[in-house]
């Protein structure tokens, strides 16, 4: 078995706050808390595999979103989860997913309607569709695939990344790594206004940098995220995040490509492309 990678809880208490930025698995219950990973490595691959906890964070965001009356509905989770590991595994390459409410479901490619609509969708071991709705588990099951398969995770992640006009979309500047970037929340785009001098080979006024769904304060961010190379194409990966929360910060996170000259070999959350900060030059 492949080395896990382990991940430091140092310093999570003071990450609160951004706690549905971090990584996470579908722990089963729509309504119940997400279990936020602790382990992951080999994402992309055909041996990819993750492992998450339910920790104090998530349950406080389970209980503020279920706007919960239980005086102790914090500590009933945490009890009920005490000692409980998360864990899904997934061969990237030939879409098998083993999933962390068990059983083995095989890729059927995506849905191009509904609330599950550009993500992917699965046939359990009878040859069953999964149905897309959270109840039916099909969203779960995409959730995880998106994690431990981070390319094939969304519709647009197999896509160039397109260049728009800026003069017609609007928007507000934010800095991003020293570049200017415009971001259009309703149309769920970022991309380079002006480009820092060492991308400006690889990428121009209009280049996107994200697309997804509109987003908006408060709400969470999800979508594809391009990481340029000299010389080399684009390449996507899925990301999600959302505001800082006094809105000034936009921060995404996901598994980012890991190249051998310009060939994607795996993805990483040790990335230096597996956080993007776009902050707001209106602050």
């Amino acid at each position: 078995m492949r080395r896990l990678l382990v991940l430091s809880f140092a310093g999570m208490a003071a990450q609160a706050a951004y706690a549905a930025d971090r990584q996470w698995l579908y722990a089963g219950d729509r309504f119940g808390p997400r279990a936020y990973l602790t382990a992951i490595s080999g994402a992309g691959t055909e041996a990819a595999m993750a492992e998450g906890r339910v920790d104090r964070a998530s349950a406080e965001e389970a209980c503020r979103d279920s706007s919960s009356m239980e005086p102790d509905c914090v500590e009933q989770i945490l009890r009920n989860e005490a000692g409980r590991t998360y864990r899904a595994s997934a061969d990237c390459r030939s879409g098998i997913l083993k999933p962390t409410t068990g059983g083995v479901f095989r890729h059927a490619g995506l849905w191009t309607s509904g609330v599950g609509n550009g993500r992917s969708r699965w046939r359990d071991e009878t040859g069953q569709l999964v149905e897309q709705a959270s109840a039916g588990g099909g969203l779960g099951l995409a959730q995880q695939w998106e994690v431990l398969c981070p390319a094939a995770g969304t519709i647009q992640a197999g896509l160039e990344p397109s260049t728009i006009d800026l003069s017609t979309m609007g928007g507000s500047a934010y800095d991003h790594n020293g570049s200017q970037v415009t971001v259009v929340p309703e149309s769920g785009l970022i991309a380079y206004s002006e480009p820092k001098a060492s991308l400006r080979d690889v990428a121009r006024a209009g280049t996107v940098v994200f697309q997804g769904e509109s987003f908006g304060y408060g709400g969470k961010i999800a979508g594809t995220a391009y990481a340029f190379k000299r010389g080399c194409p684009p390449a996507a990966y899925a990301v999600s995040g959302r505001y800082s929360p006094d809105n000034t910060t936009i921060v995404l996170r996901g598994a980012a490509p890991i190249r051998k000259g310009c060939e994607v070999t795996g993805y990483s959350i040790q990335s230096p492309h597996a956080v993007l900060r776009f902050k707001s030059l209106m602050s």
